[in-house]
């Protein structure tokens, strides 16, 4: 139910993640197409389910609230960063596969 944003309701909560998701996904289906593996798919997706949200906190100051839908990758800065790679793969046709992949 959206539990990377506690504190929010699930109508918040639930959309945001799938945001989230619906635009890391061309990130990891181009990591797949140009790689010919899924192993940095895999290594990304660790990267962004532990490492980008602990770097969040180190570098958040200690004080603060910390509140995910306003940081990160899975906030709106990260939406915004996001959404910006994949228009660049997209306008230059690196989210197609390249010619002879059969996958």
């Amino acid at each position: 139910m959206g539990g990377q944003y506690p504190g929010r309701p699930w109508y918040v909560s639930v959309p945001a993640m799938l945001m989230s998701c619906v635009l890391v996904l061309p990130v990891f289906t181009w990591l797949r197409l140009r790689s010919g593996s899924v192993v940095p798919a895999v290594i990304g997706h660790a990267f962004i389910s532990s490492v980008s949200v602990t770097m969040v906190k180190e570098f958040a100051d200690p004080e603060a609230a910390l509140d995910p839908l306003h940081m990160g990758l899975s906030g709106w800065p990260g939406w915004v960063v996001m959404a910006a790679f994949v228009a660049f793969l997209a306008l230059t046709g690196r989210l197609r596969p390249a010619s002879g992949d059969t996958a």
